[in-house]
């Protein structure tokens, strides 16, 4: 119940979301013509066939990366952190002050803020 009193408020409290629901509900506003419930548009196909479906191989993609050396230093939200070759996972075992420091740690938002000086190698070992 709490449920839909949230989502209640937040229909209620933003203009746009209303304005585009009732424009939906009226017809006006159509569905993406290539939407399909459940396969995400990177899984399909460009050649227009059947849905692409991801497909687990036996085959072991970490002999393409070598255990990095040194310490390197991630960029997160609001702080910089070294991370050592030793010891990589412990980039997600710190106690940051800030919920979004963390976040951005376990969603590797530091991936592409890294830009093309980051070494694959580090980001497969963390």
């Amino acid at each position: 119940m709490s449920v839909l009193i949230r989502k209640a408020r937040q229909l209620l409290s933003d203009p746009v979301l209303r304005l585009w629901l009732l424009r939906r509900i009226a017809g006006l506003e159509k569905a993406a013509a290539d939407f399909r419930e459940g396969v995400p548009p990177y899984l399909t196909p460009t050649s227009g066939a059947a849905a692409a479906t991801p497909v687990w191989t036996d085959q072991n993609i970490c002999e393409n990366f070598r255990a990095p050396q040194g310490s390197t230093t991630i960029g997160l939200p609001g702080v910089s952190v070294e991370v050592s070759a030793e010891s990589p996972g412990l980039l997600f075992d710190r106690d940051y002050t800030d919920l979004e420091t963390t976040l951005g740690a376990h969603r590797f938002a530091w991936v592409p803020l890294a830009g093309p000086d980051l070494n694959p190698d580090w980001v497969d070992a963390i």
